[in-house]
Order: C-alpha cells, then structure tokens, then sequence
C-alpha cells in the first residue's frame, strides 16, 4: 500500500490547483497523459448542488470515458450513460461531497466494465466550478496487488527457504519504476503549481516556509532563495492584528483538516488585498502532519464589488447619506430593542418647500448642491447613535433612539427649525430653503416601522397644510383623515363609471355692466357614502392616479354640451370655462380631444375658454407653450389662473398665448377700500393690461371689493357677491336676470361676441364716420 499512499498524499498536496479558472486556453488539456474535466455545478433551489455539467474535457478523458467531446459538452452527469457512470461509483455525491465541504477529493476506484483502476481528484478553488481527474493506475494496482501477493509469499517462502532473494529484487526494481513514474507525475504538477495565479506555498509547523511558487516571489518582490527558511510573517501581514500565522497553522494541525476562510492582507506597496486562504495538512506515510500547503487566491475584486453593491442598496448616490433600506432595517432593530426596554423612538421626516419650483428656476445642479447642504446641516443635529437618511429627491429621513421622555425632543426639533432657517449658499446665491417637518414617536404612534412611517408622513403633510415651515406631530385625528382620502381614493375609481361626478357653473360678469359674459364650469363628486365632495378634496387623488384625465374628458365634454344648450336656447354667445390640469396638457392627442369635444357639441371654438394655473408651466414650459398655442390659433380662448400667487415671472408671461389672467381670491381678500394707498391690486390690473391681456377677478364676496375693481378697470367679475355655482337646472334663472336690462342690446352684443365696451367702440366709430371724421 506505501506507494498509492505516496500517491495520494501527492495530489492531495497539489491537486487542490490543477485548474483555477474558466479561462481553459491559460494551459492545452490535451498534452495531459490524464483525462480531465472541467466541471460547472448546478444548484437546487436551496441552493445545494444538485448535478454537475461538463463544461471541458480532454482526449484521455474521451478515450476512458468512450464518448467524444461533442457528446459531453454541456450535458450533465447525470445525462451521460456509459460504463464509467454505470460503475459502482456514487459520483454525484462524491461531487456533493467535494462542493459542500470546500475540501479536495482523492478516491481510488475500479471499473468492471473496462476492468481498469482509476485514481480520481476533484476540487475546486472558483465558486460554481471544480475540476475532475483520472489517472490510470491499473498498471500500478496491478504491481500493488502483485506486490503485495508477493510479499505474503516472500514471507512464507522467507521461513521456508531464502532462495527467493532474486525475486525479491525484481520487486524492489518494480518499487524504482514506480517511483520514477510518480517523479513524473510530480513534475507536471509542479508546473501548473509553479504557472498558477494564486500564492501557492508550503510551511513547516512552525512557520517556516519550505517552498514558494513564482507567484509569491512576485508578490514579495524577492526570490525564492531570498525567501524560503523565512516566517510567512515576514512576507504576508493581515489587517486585523490580532490574527496570527501562528493560529491559523495551528488550527490546521489541531483538527488535521483543510480550513479556507477570507482574510485581508497589507502588502508591501501599502495597498490591501483580499485573499481566500485554503490551507491544507500534508501528511507523510504514517498520517502524520509534516507541513502545511497554502494557497491565497485573489478575491479583491469581487470584494470591491461587493462592497459597491452594499453602497448601491443601502447609500444615497448623492450625500452618501442611508437610504430608505438602511433606515428602515436600523428602524426595526431600534424597535425591536425598545420594546425590551421601554425607551421610545422617534421618526422625524423633513420635506422641502416648494423644491421643485427651486429646480426649475436654477436648474437641478444647484438643486443637488442645496440638497447635499441641507445633508450637512441635519447632520449637525443628530447624536453619534441616531441616524439621518435620504428618502427621496426633497424628503430626509431622522431616528432619534433611547428617548425617555417627548420634551427630549424639543431642543432637537428647535435645532433642526434652527439650521435650516440659515440660508444654503450656492454658487455665491445665498437661498432660502425652508421645510414641513412631521414626527411620530414609538410605541404612542405606532407599533411597527411601517405605521411609523405611514404616520410621519400624514404629520409632515399636515404641516404643509397649515402653511409649510413648521412642525407638526401626529395624532389619531390625522389618522382618521388619511383614512378618508384612503377611502376617497378607492371609491374615486368606480366614480366614473357609475357617473357619480356632477358640474355646478359659476357666472362670469362684465365689471362695468354687469353683463353675463357665461359661466365657469366646476365639477363636484357626489358620493353615495360620503355626499358631496368638493374638488380639492378628490382632484389631488386623481392627479396621483391619472384618474384626471378621464375626468377632465367628460368635464369638458359635458360643459361643451351645457354651452352649446344654453346659447341655443336664449339666442346667445356666451362663454364656457373648463379647468385643465398639467397632467391633461401632457397627453397625446389633447388638442385633437378638445376639437372633437367642440365639433360634437355645436359650439363655436371661441365659446371654450381653458383655465390653467401657473403650476402647469413649472416642469416644461416650453412644451406647456407650445401646446396652448395650438389651441389658441384654433379659437380656443385661455385664461391663466391664481396669478400672483406663483414664481413666474412677468418675462414668461409676455411668452405665454394667454387671452385672460385670472387675479388669485388671496389679492381680493386683501382689498382694503378705506387706504388710499392700497394700489397693489390696480398695479397688477393695469401692467396685465399693459400686455394687452384682460382680466378677470375671482372671489369677489362683497360691494366695497366689487366697487374697487371697477375703480381699478378689472375687466370681468366672478364671486359670491353675484352668484354661487349652481346646478344646470337653475342656470335659467340667472340668465333671465341678466337679459331684463335692455334685453334686445343684450342679445345683440352676445350674438357679436363682443364685450360691452368693444360694443360701444363700435357705435362711436360708426357715428364719427357719419360726422366726416
């Protein structure tokens, strides 16, 4: 038995290196006396191998196994029926055994078919893939056998007779064939050792380094001489201090057993590497450990990898701040250890005013900048053990732990309020960037992350609501409120299909005369559960869903109709005023809906008038201008509405196709008739003029308000001080009212299509080229 020991223990000491790559041209499999496999392994759903498919084979491999490369490549173990594989051999849980245990497989088996001993080696240093041999040693286990019937004969014949001596150096000749033959074998490997990309060495028990390949000279940037008889300490230095050659070695000779684990290295240039260390024992003829062969095989680059993944799924790109995955994992860990110990958490979430409108105005490279600032000053305002991530574009995320008491939250709200009152400087701009803050503290608001969250962000809302910069924290009353527009969003989807949703119109009068000029259409969503619900309760919700633009199709098809009824009713030309929302400006083909929509109902395009707000300009002006420009060169009139309350400028303005502005209720309600030097609204009345634009003043609720337009020249009025909306049905009324006056005047100048004014201009004219003049 020594020399299929010796065998053995030879590949066990180099075998684990054969091959350490898919890259199968870095050596020709086909100059090997051996057969040889390459092997990739496939997994079961648990993530246990499960068969093994031929990926690479050699000639001797074709011959042992009596197929052909092309019948083998790419089929598995499993698939391939000839002798080998129907020998009594478990290979696929020799492979099984191999793969689970990281550890290198030498086995000695016998094929009845081909009456043949093969010597097979399979490992693995590349996850997913592992290289097979096969060495025909029949001719060896034949001289084995025969040896070792020899020498049981030798010894019988030893006590009979020592006549055989010259038999029994025949075998000791046989002995010196087999070593030179293993000498061979031992060359070959030692080449591919020697070739190898890895660090590949061997020490004695105490450290000592006995061999070294090409590799490790590299490297160490010395030569072998220069190393071997040295410690590996000398040559190798792991990060982590206190991790020692000393031990690991130790490990090794301790349980007799390969280890492979993944340690980090400083080398000689000062850079660190990562390394996955195989080491394994050697042992000699009677299985005693004499050295200990290592292998280092390079994984820095899939640690890098790694570790760019890690930042990809838990770092914002942008502040390298955690993001949303890493705040959400630190959240329930911090949850988790609360409710041991009875502290309290808290979740701030910190949202950006108007950031968007920020954007747009300088441009998303300032945007960035300011975020990256705004990073910076929360920062300052956490402690060492909380966390501050990035949720999204506007919004950032704050844990605050081991809070025993809410006043402990005050001093940190405060410094929040605090830092973000200083403006960013950006680009030499100093910027005023303000925040809606909302807080929801565990366990009072919530008994997991996700309600936590979930309330934040009702409570930030709701600080926005009550006029943005400031805080707000969370109550079961906004719980109840986020419940109902849960319940408004769900029930909003069935609401055009039961035709749930209901127009009131408000009149729209000439400031002068008090002329009809027609009618603002306002949709209302009259919900079976709830009643009537008013737009700016559900119209958000549809904006999110897209819900919009079905709804606005049917507000502007029934309002069409509506007009169209009206003016042939009385003999009238009056006006129709449709809402339209950004979201229905960006849909293909709104232009030619809006066409269809006045051609099917009968009225003229002059009729429509589309109200849009500033908001719509914000993400796209120029396509937004483009798009009303169609429109208007159709016919269609368009009016600009809550002007005054936005960021456009008066230069934009001038760009915009706008027929009408409409001055935001904000201005009316801050009319004061009694100051003589309250003239902003007149300013603005007459510099829209001045662009020869006209205007129309909405929420008009009062005489004094209603009296100093007409001081100012506001072209048209709209307001509870005439009307409220009202239902179709009592559009009658109000049409009868404003025709008593002069009715015959009145049908004619909304049969022209002109204003009162434009009228009279008319008549004056006609009258001076009587006169001759």
């Amino acid at each position: 038995m020594e020399v299929t020991e010796r065998i053995k223990n030879f590949l066990n000491l180099q075998g684990v290196k054969i091959i350490n790559t898919k890259d199968l041209n870095s050596f020709n499999m086909d100059n090997l006396l051996y057969a040889c496999a390459y092997h990739r392994i496939i997994y079961d759903m648990a993530n246990k191998p499960l068969d093994y498919e031929f990926v690479e084979i050699n000639t001797a491999y074709e011959l042992v196994i009596g197929l052909k490369r092309q019948d083998v490549i790419g089929r598995r173990i499993a698939e391939i029926e000839t002798g080998i594989i129907k020998d009594e051999f478990h290979w696929i849980g020799l492979y099984s055994e191999m793969v689970l245990s990281n550890q290198p497989v030498v086995k000695e088996y016998y094929s009845k078919k081909s009456n043949q001993w093969f010597l097979f080696q399979a490992s693995s240093t590349e996850k997913g893939y592992f290289t097979s041999t096969l060495i025909d040693i029949t001719s060896l286990k034949q001289r084995e056998f025969e040896l070792i019937r020899n020498n049981e004969l030798l010894v019988h014949i030893n006590e009979k007779n020592a006549l055989l001596d010259k038999e029994l150096r025949k075998k000791i000749e046989a002995i010196s064939v087999n070593k030179g033959y293993m000498e061979l074998i031992y060359k070959r490997y030692m080449g591919f050792v020697e070739n190898s990309n890895d660090i590949i060495y061997s020490c004695g028990l105490d450290g000592i380094i006995t061999s070294v390949n090409k590799r490790f000279c590299e490297i160490a940037k010395k030569d072998k001489q220069e190393i071997i008889g040295k410690e590996l300490s000398q040559f190798m230095y792991f990060e982590n201090s206190q991790i020692g050659w000393d031990k690991i070695i130790l490990e090794v000779l301790r349980t007799g057993k390969t280890s492979c684990a993944e340690y980090s290295f400083k080398m000689i240039d000062g850079s660190a590497r990562h390394y996955q260390v195989i080491l394994s024992p050697i042992l000699d003829v009677r299985k005693t450990i004499i050295e200990v062969l290592g292998i280092n095989h390079d994984i820095t680059t899939s640690k890098q990898d790694e570790q760019r993944m890690m930042v990809l799924a838990y770092r914002d790109s942008l502040t390298n701040l955690p993001n949303k995955n890493l705040f959400l994992d630190r959240l329930k860990t911090s949850i988790a250890t609360f409710r041991r110990n009875g502290l309290k958490a808290a979740v701030v979430l910190v949202d950006l005013d108007d950031f968007k409108k920020i954007n747009t105005a300088l441009g998303y490279k300032v945007g960035n900048k300011i975020i990256i600032e705004v990073a910076r000053k929360l920062v300052t305002c956490m402690r060492d053990y909380d966390t501050v991530a990035r949720l999204s574009e506007d919004k950032f995320l704050l844990l605050f732990q081991n809070i025993r008491h809410i006043n402990e939250l005050f001093p940190i709200i405060d410094r929040i309020n605090t830092v973000m009152g200083e403006n960013c400087l950006v680009n030499g701009i100093s910027i005023k960037v303000t925040a809606s803050i909302g807080i929801s503290v565990f366990p009072d608001d919530g008994v997991n992350a996700e309600d936590i969250l979930i309330n934040v962000e009702q409570a930030m809302y709701r600080a926005k609501e009550l006029g943005k910069n400031r805080y707000n924290f969370f109550n079961n009353s906004m719980k109840e409120g986020f419940d109902r527009k849960v319940k408004l969003e769900t029930n909003l989807k069935n609401a055009i299909i039961n035709n749930e949703f209901v127009l009131h119109y408000q009149p729209q009068y000439e400031a002068r005369t008090k002329r009809l000029r027609g009618f603002e259409a306002l949709i209302r969503w009259n919900n079976p559960e709830t009643g009537l619900i008013m737009p700016k309760e559900f119209i958000p919700f549809a904006e999110e869903s897209a819900l919009i633009v079905p709804i606005g199709k049917w507000v502007i098809d029934t309002a069409c109709i509506v007009c169209n009824k009206i003016n042939k009713s009385y003999g009238l030309n009056l006006n129709m005023s449709v809402n339209i929302s950004a979201i229905q400006l960006k849909q293909p083909g709104f232009k030619e809906f809006v066409l269809n929509a006045i051609a099917d109902s009968g009225i003229e395009a002059s009729n429509l008038e589309l109200e849009v707000t500033e908001s719509c300009f914000i993400d796209n002006f120029n396509n937004v201008v483009g798009v009303l420009k169609d429109l208007q060169a159709e016919g269609i009139r368009i009016t600009l509405a809550d002007f005054g309350t936005g960021n456009l400028a008066l230069g934009q303005l001038k760009k915009m196709p706008i027929n009408m502005v409409k001055l935001d209720k904000e201005f009316i309600d801050e009319i004061d008739p009694t100051n003589p030097h309250d003239t902003l609204t007149e300013s603005i009345i007459s510099l829209v003029h001045k662009l020869n634009i006209e205007m129309l003043a909405g929420g008009v609720e009062s005489k004094e308000q209603f009296d100093y337009l007409i001081k100012g020249k506001c072209d048209n009025i709209q307001g509870y001080f005439f009307e409220e909306p009202v239902e179709e049905e009592m559009i009658e009324g109000i049409i009868s009212n404003g025709i008593l006056e002069n009715e015959a005047l009145s049908r004619v100048i909304q049969k022209a299509g002109l204003t009162y004014e434009g009228f009279v201009r008319q008549k004056m004219q006609l009258v001076g080229k009587k006169m001759g003049y």
